[in-house]
Formats: structure tokens, sequence, C-alpha cells
């Protein structure tokens, strides 16, 4: 995917792969108009199976230019999840409209709209897409498996701001309105007791070192169990030693 979106032919990828984008999508919960059936569809017009190598560098302000609502780009080391990131007004617009705002059946990766687009959350949540073929979202559950979560720990959100690392912190099947969706942390007392519930709730945790100070993205799709169920993927973000400078 990677190689429309760089070079001369940035436009030309971009019309591609609005065009030929196919996959399944997860209801949203942040809004509920959604969240009533969960889809696990075939993706016809991606590949499967391939190690992905996260993007380095994504010019997010050039792909901005195509759709202003695009806020981030999203990879996971090891996997097949590579994706550019929206957020639209509300919850809705994005389950039929691809990331560049154009209309779409299978939707896009978009963050809840209530969050703040520069991920300085301390908790915000990315609703994405379970595909057949493992693509996008499509791997999320295989994360509780404890050798498939050992064996991928990190993954990379680049922003207008620069290039962060997502450390993983738990795995999970949730229901579509539970607390792992909450975006509203008055105290750092709130903060604390959503670890401890998360601690206490989660499959596969790794997060004794996480604090009420750090930022953590959820990456939620539906589950295969039922469509009130969610598979969720908790991560911290941490600023990138190695980040150069946003790209001008």
């Amino acid at each position: 995917m990677r190689w429309f979106l760089r070079g001369l032919g940035l436009l030309t990828g971009l019309a591609v792969l609005a065009l030929t984008w196919q996959v399944g999508l997860d209801a949203p919960v942040g809004d509920r108009e959604a969240a009533d059936g969960a889809l696990v569809l075939h993706d016809r017009d991606r590949g499967s199976g391939r190690d992905a190598v996260p993007a380095v560098g994504v010019d997010v302000g050039a792909l901005r230019t195509a759709n202003k609502e695009i806020v981030a780009w999203l990879s996971w080391d090891g996997i097949d999840l590579d994706e550019p990131v929206a957020q639209g007004q509300d919850n809705v617009f994005y389950l039929t409209h691809n990331a560049f705002g154009e209309p779409s059946e299978s939707g896009a990766v978009f963050s809840d709209h209530r969050a703040r687009a520069d991920f300085s959350d301390f908790n915000t949540v990315l609703y994405g897409h379970n595909m057949l073929s493992g693509a996008v979202f499509g791997r999320l559950a295989d994360f509780l498996d404890p050798a498939y979560y050992a064996a991928h720990p990190t993954g990379w959100l680049d922003t207008p701001a620069g290039r962060q690392r997502l450390e993983l912190v738990a795995a999970a099947t949730t229901d579509a309105r539970s607390f792992y969706y909450d975006y509203s942390f008055p105290s750092p007392a709130d903060k604390r007791s959503h670890l401890t519930r998360l601690r206490e709730s989660a499959a596969l945790w790794s997060g004794d070192a996480v604090t009420e100070s750090d930022r953590l993205v959820v990456l939620s799709t539906c589950a295969n169990g039922g469509t009130s169920l969610r598979t969720v993927v908790v991560a911290r973000l941490t600023p990138d030693p190695d980040d150069p400078p946003p790209v001008k």
C-alpha cells in the first residue's frame, strides 16, 4: 500500500487505493448508532499472510491534502497492519466512507470523534475492520494467543507532529459498551482505577509499568463470537527516540 503514497505518484495512488480498498468493518461504540451488528467480510482485493514492514516517515501532512480529517498513519511490526487513520465529526461517517472521504461500504480505520486529534488524551480508541484475510484489524484476535502476543510487542503511529511508538499493554475480548471505550477521566485517581480494571479484565497483560501519566491507544474490532463482542488491543503511546523531525 505504501508505494501508492510515495514519490510523484501520490495522487494517483490515493485514487487507486480509494477504489480498491475492500474490507470488512467494525461497528463503533462511541455514538452507539451502529453497535447492533458486527460484520466479518471477505477481503477480495488485498493479499494476506505477508509480514508488513511499518512505513517510515509517512507524510501525514501530504495525506491531509486529500482529506483534512486524516490524523495519523497506523502500523504494527510484523503483521499486515499499515493504514491511514481518519477522524470524523461523529462515529458514523467513516463506516460508509474510506479514509479519503469517498463513499465506500467498507469504511475506514478511524478515531473516536470525541478524542483529541493529536492523541494527547489518556485513552484514545481506534475502530477498524475485521477481515477474514487478516488485513487491517483482522489480526487483532491473534493477540489473544500468548505466543503471538509476545512476538508482536510494538507498533507505530505517525502524526503531523512526528512518529510515536505503540507498546503492547493488553489484549482482551469485551462488550461493545465496556469501560475500554471510556474517554473521560477527570482525575488521576480515575486513570489509576481504569488501569486496575484493565489489568483485572485483560486476557493478556504486560502493562505493569503503565501509569496515569501515560497515554493509551485502544484498537477495536468486532469479534467473531457475537454482535456485541469486541476484540481490543491496548497499547501505550511513547515518543520514538529515533524519530526525525516531521516532514515539512
